[in-house]
Parts: structure tokens; sequence; C-alpha cells
């Protein structure tokens, strides 16, 4: 090794090596540059997809089909459970529908009711009830 060198490194006495003099931060690498017309584009496409990514931190409504069925349901029944949504609805993430729906301005309550798990133990679902809609 050179003296440049020798002043970079020193033996730490157990065969390793530690780095005593200062390391340069990596280098930010530029951005690539868009023009207007590459994100004219590319919020075309986006708004064609039927999904608005204009506001930040936006997030689309997940499918409209499955907050509809939901509505729905809740409309004909006045409740729903997961499970319920689940088996006859095929919707996964009910309790995400149901804060769609309360977002879009529907009263819905959540109720705690016992019931008992596939081992037999006790334990307690949500239950959600429309109490008032939003009527466009």
């Amino acid at each position: 090794m050179s003296n440049e060198q020798d002043d970079m490194f020193t033996d730490t006495g157990y065969g390793g090596v530690r780095l005593t003099s200062e390391v340069e931060p990596p280098r930010e690498l530029p951005r690539p540059r868009e023009d207007e017309a590459d994100q004219e584009r590319t919020d075309e496409a986006r708004t064609d997809a039927g999904q608005d990514y204009t506001t930040p931190r936006s997030r689309p409504v997940s499918k409209p089909s499955q907050v509809e069925r939901l509505l729905a349901h809740l409309r004909e029944y006045g409740h729903i459970t997961k499970d319920e949504g689940r088996d006859a609805l095929g919707i996964m993430n009910v309790g995400g529908r149901i804060l769609d729906l309360r977002l879009q301005g529907h009263d819905i309550v959540t109720e705690m009711i016992p019931v008992k798990n596939r081992l037999g133990e006790e334990t307690e679902v949500a239950k959600y009830k429309l109490l008032a809609e939003v009527i466009p």
C-alpha cells in the first residue's frame, strides 16, 4: 500500500481493517426530464382507466361494483357481516368497502355480535347496519 492508502486504513489487530478517513457520500443521479406531452399522455391513460391520480395522496375507490353490490345488500337487508359479504357478495374486504360508503356520506354503524368460531370458542364479529343513506 502507498502512504496515502496507509493513512486511510488501520489494522484492527484481529485481521480486519477499519476505514479511518471520511468517504464521500454518493452523488444523487439526475432525474430524467419529462416534457409536458409525456405528462399529458400519462394523465390521459390514467383517466381512461377510470382512476384519478391528479391529487396527491388520493386513492381510487376500490371497484365500484363491490361498493354498489354492498350498498344494494344493505338497502335490502339493512345489515351485513364480513362473512356474509365474502360468501354472498364476493367482497374480501367488507370493512374497506364500508369505509368507502361512509366517506360517501352514508350513515353506517358497527355493532359487535357474539359468535362461535370453528373451534367452538366465543368471539365477536362486526355487523354493519345502514341507518341512513345519501340520496344523490
